[in-house]
């Protein structure tokens, strides 16, 4: 499980250092330079977030099964500036009961949402000391609808498509665990050791999945 919980917070800097990346560069995916990285990190430690500050901006963004969302807000006073923008991406389903998704699809899509809303903002709704929107982002949040487990190579690039909440794939592996393994306090995080276990947090190696895809 440490392995797992290393790869997962690897993704999760992946898309934080992306979201930074997509904010204060205009041009594709790569990432920004460390000055202009610097220069976001001093306007988040420095900025004044008050009822008098003038439009300074949060992003704040949702990735959900569909779909990923951007969103740009007051930082004053939490309402929406501009609009926001979503980025679907696709659902594979192999077999049926399965569901996989692209993980490289997550780190392209954050991107794009996140510049689709900063583009949506118009220049006069910015604070007057800013010459660009972008400038004006002080922060931004990231959540999604769960903690999918990613397998990883050594250079932290996915092995294989990643399997979603709904993937059932490893329900015998679950039924197996839940009959040997009843009443062990460990089970309480999970269906709070009553069952069913969720088939998502299991590892089915029996089912060799982890191949190149």
């Amino acid at each position: 499980m440490n392995q797992c919980h290393h790869c997962a917070m690897r993704i999760i800097l992946t898309l934080i250092i992306l979201s930074t990346s997509a904010i204060i560069s205009n041009a594709g995916l790569p990432f920004t330079s460390k000055n202009k990285a610097n220069k976001l990190s001093s306007n988040v430690s420095s900025a004044n977030i008050s009822a008098s500050s003038s439009k300074k901006l949060v992003i704040g963004v949702d990735g959900g099964t569909e779909s990923i969302r951007a969103c740009c807000f007051d930082a004053s006073n939490g309402k929406v500036v501009g609009k926001s923008f979503a980025v679907p991406y696709t659902t594979y389903h192999p077999n049926p009961g399965w569901a996989e998704q692209i993980p490289q699809d997550w780190y392209n899509n954050l991107g794009l949402a996140v510049r689709g809303a900063l583009h949506s903002v118009d220049q006069s709704e910015i604070d007057s000391n800013f010459d660009d929107v972008k400038d004006a982002v002080i922060a931004i949040c990231v959540d999604t609808t769960c903690c999918s487990v990613v397998a990883l190579d050594k250079t932290f690039m996915p092995l294989r498509p990643a399997l979603l909440w709904m993937d059932a794939r490893s329900a015998p592996q679950t039924r197996e665990i839940m009959e040997k393994c009843k009443g062990d306090p460990a089970l309480a995080v999970n269906c709070d050791g009553n069952g069913p276990i969720s088939a998502e947090w299991m590892t089915v190696s029996q089912n060799k999945i982890c191949m190149p895809f």
